[in-house]
């Protein structure tokens, strides 16, 4: 049973590790990804509208207005995950303080991605995990 969890231990922190390393490179710049300037809050209100949690300075979403905290909703909502093009039009509507809406289209450009340190987290809980296995069969 010990080698079970310590086979299933290693798979996971190989499969973590190249994850956070993807994560790691991306955010730090040196990859880049065409996207509007923004970044959505990972869940949404019922209607679609998903928060605004990270702006990009100089991009499409500042110039048109779009600030944190508006709300945003995009013409095609099943493609909020997907990677865009540089230069392609991306259709949303933004609703600035729950009142006001507006409807938008932005132009993706590349520029450095914008970074999430979930990678510090998903870290320590590796580490974490580790060491109540080191604690349980030592």
């Amino acid at each position: 049973m010990p080698r079970l969890v310590w086979l299933g231990a290693l798979l996971l922190g190989v499969l973590t590790l190249l994850q956070e390393a993807s994560d790691i490179y991306i955010g730090s710049g040196r990859a880049t990804s065409a996207d509007a300037g923004f970044r959505l809050a990972d869940s949404c209100a019922s209607d679609r509208f998903c928060e605004v949690v990270r702006l990009r300075p100089d991009t499409a979403a500042t110039r048109s207005g779009i600030k944190t905290g508006d709300a945003v909703r995009l013409n095609r909502y099943w493609e909020r995950k997907r990677r865009v093009d540089a230069g392609e039009q991306i259709g949303l509507t933004v609703r600035h303080e729950h009142r006001t809406e507006r409807h938008l289209i932005l132009t993706a450009t590349v520029g450095k991605s914008i970074y999430s340190p979930i990678f510090i987290i998903s870290s320590v809980a590796l580490v974490a995990v580790w060491l109540a296995l080191q604690l349980r069969f030592s």
